[in-house]
Order: C-alpha cells, then structure tokens, then sequence
C-alpha cells in the first residue's frame, strides 16, 4: 500500500509581506517495506542525537540537526514530490483568495502526481493520504473540494487517476504523530528554502541538494518529482533556481516541471 504525507510551506495570501512561494508536497512511501526503513532510520538518529520526548521540526531544528536528520532519511526508499506555486507569475490572483483555495489547487496537482505513480507502478490498493494539520482546516473542505472537481464535466481531461484516490482515506493529523509527516516537512522547508529569498535576499539550496536521492528513484527525477506552476521570470534561474541543474544534468529541465 502507498501512503503519501504531505505538508506545505510559505502561505496562501497575495499581500505584501506573503511569501513569494506556496509549496505542497511531501514523501511518497511506496511500501511497507520502505516504511520500515524509513521507522528504522528515524528511530537509530533520534536515539544517537535527541531526546526521547524529540521529533523533527524543520523550523525550530539547528542547521546541523537538519542536515543530520536529512542525511539519516533520504537513502530509505522514500519518495520526495512537490508542487511549487510561485505566487507573483498567477495572472489573476483573485481567482485564488477563497480560504484554502490555493493550497487546494495545489494539492490537486501533487494527487496527480501520487496517482499516476500508483498506476505506473502496479499498485492495486487505493492511496492513503495524510496531510499536516493546519489551522482551521478539515477533511469536509477538502472533500467538498474534490467533490466539484469529480463533478466537472472536464474531469474526463482530468490527469488524476481517481480509482487510487478515496476520500475516507485522507486523514489530517499532527506532524508529531507521524515520521512521515515530518518527513514531508523536510522535503516542503528544503525545497522552500532553495526558493523563497531569506531576509537578507539570500537562498539556501544546501538542504534540498543533500535531499537529492530521494528525488532520484525511478522516473521521479527533479522533472517528474517537482512542478512549478505557473512558471518564473527568466532572471530568477540565476539566483534560486541553480539547484535544479546542480544534480539534473540535462534533463531539459523547464520553469513548468523539472
């Protein structure tokens, strides 16, 4: 059985102390072979380097501990995805100001992603999905949210494979009570971090760069594993964007997915 854990990271609003960038994304675990790997590597680093009461939050972890907690996690099998919404390239911004609607659209695009996965890959359960909780969210929104999309009559041009995709199993729950969960909080900071300019206008691409294996199982290269939507500047490639070559190669990467 896949499970995807999926966090996010910066925020939804369009003012002008927002984050530039909205990411969603997470850690495919595509097997529970791989989650045992996955508890193994967790639970051997936090009794070599923390606390018994410790679980991993990228925001309040040091440098180190972030690099450490990276490298004890990326050779486990787990799958890094993400969507990365670049919020000053949306034409109309006010077609995303409804509460949650952005993350949603977001959302939408890396279900895609899980889903195309799972029917690639023979899978033929459906995919759980546990998403970090978030303020004022509940699976009723986001079950209303998929609900219009399946009642569109453009689902049939739909990407999603929507037999893998069942809403009683989409849960929310805290990062702490999930390994996964805060996996997935590594794979959104990293990623965000590469992206998002410091307050200083600097970018800090060494976490997502020390992430790289998990980018590169099967055809989830950096092109399959990560979009960017709806796409950025040519003059932003120079300054936040080198990550993506760094270990790509030339994949003929592009600012829509890579």
């Amino acid at each position: 059985m896949a499970v995807l854990y999926i966090d996010e990271c910066g925020e939804e609003g369009f003012s002008d102390t927002s984050s530039q960038w909205l990411i969603v994304g997470g850690a495919l675990q595509p097997s529970r072979t791989i989650l045992q790997n996955m508890i193994r590597a967790y639970d051997d680093f936090k009794s070599e380097h923390m606390q018994p009461n410790w679980y991993f939050h990228f925001a309040k972890a040091s440098h180190d501990a972030r690099l450490g907690f990276i490298h004890a996690m990326r050779e486990t099998g787990l799958r890094a995805v993400a969507v990365a919404i670049y919020k000053p390239s949306i034409r109309r911004p006010e077609n995303f100001k409804r509460k949650y609607f952005l993350y949603f659209y977001a959302l939408r695009f890396l279900l895609e992603k899980a889903t195309n996965w799972c029917r690639d890959h023979g899978t033929s359960d459906e995919l759980h999905v546990y998403l970090s909780t978030r303020k004022g969210l509940k699976l009723e929104n986001l079950n209303d949210y998929l609900s219009r999309v399946i009642s569109s009559p453009y689902v049939s041009n739909d990407r999603m494979v929507w037999r893998f995709l069942r809403n009683e199993s989409i849960f929310l729950a805290p990062n702490r009570e999930y390994r996964g969960l805060q996996v997935a909080d590594c794979v959104v900071s990293s990623i965000g971090k590469a992206l998002e300019p410091s307050e200083f206008g600097l970018f800090e691409d060494r976490y997502v760069l020390d992430l790289s294996p998990m980018f590169h199982h099967d055809r989830l290269t950096f092109q399959h594993a990560v979009k960017i939507w709806p796409g950025v500047p040519v003059t932003h490639y120079s300054d936040r964007l080198t990550w993506m070559f760094a270990r790509a190669g030339d994949r003929g990467l592009n600012s829509h997915s890579f």
